[in-house]
């Protein structure tokens, strides 16, 4: 036992780089859950108890009774917690992988699998705990820097730094249970392991990940989805200005449109595109081929981004004419967006390991480096591009009714999707960089 962990030890110090994006992404999470739990705790008191907060107070019919309303920023913090701890999965899973010819290799050994999962735990829990504190001292003191720029714009006195008790011990309870999942998922990988997996390449024709998917429009049901989305849009236009309208129809409506508009609609594009002869002729047709394989592969992750978007947006709208108001909701649109689109590239670079096998045959029909830089690029633009056209949709809609009828500013809009615009670019480069440096290594 001891020296399986002294193994473990020895080489996670070597894989430092390697586990670093895994341990910044890991105290992302763990900041984010921390400022949701301060969002929401005390059903929402939290946030009611920051001066010039705007919210409702419900008079009970036929009593003299009253309750205040459950700030809609913190149930969205709410859905953003569960969110967040399920989408640690993505990264788990791609920094496990980077253990997976070791593990193979222990396998030939015949190393136990009882030593096995010793090992992965001893690896990986070191990272998981160091990044789960420095997130939640982190995310702390991000909660009451926030509160000072709020008391700021305020004429009430900073009353100095705020404990929420209800608030950390909801934290470190929710990222307890996400390191049980952790060791229920290193149980499930390393069951699932296989070692001809890792250790050896198909030569039984040339995959091309998917290039031969085809992918049969099926038009009864983007009627049937067509038909949906406008009943939806619809009572959405009946409903008036209200929020609640605008979070529910909008997420039903993405719910309704994302699979038909992904598998129907942009894959069969990009088939057609990828059949022209232009793109026959170039790495187009592989780049397409992957790019498909991944809109497939990530249509979870899509339709969780368009439905956290849309959530964030309409608080944004709603809410954009009280500072506090406005302050809550563009941090909880930063870190939606940003959670998802960071599980988005651990996905892609994940899938990018298991392509290894599919980009060693391009290598071997003479392809070159630089051919493999422009299959990435097709690639990815392709599926990023799509990626941004499907989560744009309804929020456009919405976007453009608020304009209307004048409840928010061109400008703001502007910076909402500007800022999205760019995360999607930072996105794009990073992965670029890391899919590019995954494929070509042992290849």
């Amino acid at each position: 036992m001891k020296e399986t962990i002294r193994l473990a030890f020895k080489s996670l110090k070597h894989d430092t780089k390697k586990t670093r994006a895994y341990f910044l992404f890991q105290i992302f999470i763990s900041i984010v859950i921390c400022i949701c739990c301060h969002f929401c705790a005390d059903r929402g008191i939290y946030i009611q108890n920051i001066p010039e907060y705007a919210y409702e107070v419900y008079i009970i019919p036929g009593t003299s009774s009253a309750i205040q309303s459950f700030p809609p920023p913190a149930m969205f913090s709410m859905i953003l917690i569960f969110t967040v701890s399920m989408l640690g999965f993505y990264a788990y899973r791609f920094i496990y992988q980077e253990q997976s010819k070791k593990i193979a290799i222990f396998r030939i050994g015949g190393v136990s699998t009882g030593k096995i999962i010793l090992f992965l735990l001893s690896y990986l829990f070191p990272i998981i705990l160091l990044a789960i504190i420095t997130g939640v001292v982190v995310g702390f003191i991000l909660v009451q820097v926030l509160n000072y720029g709020i008391f700021s714009f305020s004429q009430v006195a900073y009353p100095g730094m705020q404990l929420s008790v209800e608030a950390i011990f909801s934290t470190i309870i929710i990222l307890f249970v996400q390191a049980i999942y952790y060791i229920v998922l290193t149980l499930g990988f390393v069951h699932r392991n296989q070692i001809k997996d890792v250790l050896t390449y198909s030569n039984s024709g040339n995959d091309l990940s998917d290039a031969r998917i085809k992918q049969e429009v099926k038009s009864f049901r983007i009627i049937i989805s067509f038909v949906g989305v406008a009943i939806v849009m619809y009572f959405l236009t009946i409903s008036g200005n209200d929020l609640n309208s605008n979070l529910l129809f909008g997420c039903l409506a993405i719910g309704i449109a994302t699979k038909p508009l992904i598998k129907d609609i942009l894959i069969s594009i990009l088939e057609r595109i990828k059949r022209k002869r232009y793109y026959t002729k170039t790495n187009g047709y592989f780049g397409l081929s992957f790019a498909t394989s991944n809109l497939i592969k990530c249509y979870s992750l899509i339709l969780i981004l368009s439905i956290l978007y849309q959530f964030s947006s309409c608080l944004i709208v709603f809410f954009n004419d009280n500072f506090v108001d406005l302050s809550i909701s563009s941090a909880l649109f930063l870190m939606a967006t940003l959670t998802v689109m960071i599980s988005i590239g651990f996905q892609l670079l994940t899938e990018a390991k298991q392509k290894k096998k599919e980009y060693f045959e391009l290598f071997r029909i003479g392809k070159t480096n630089n051919d493999i830089k422009r299959i990435i690029n097709y690639d990815l633009s392709a599926f990023l591009f799509g990626t941004y056209l499907v989560s744009m949709i309804i929020p456009c809609v919405m976007f453009g009714r608020a304009l209307f009828d004048g409840l928010i500013h061109i400008e703001l809009v502007m910076i909402v999707v500007g800022v999205y615009s760019i995360e999607l670019i930072i996105l794009y480069f990073v992965v670029k960089k890391g899919y590019y440096h995954i494929v070509k290594s042992d290849t």
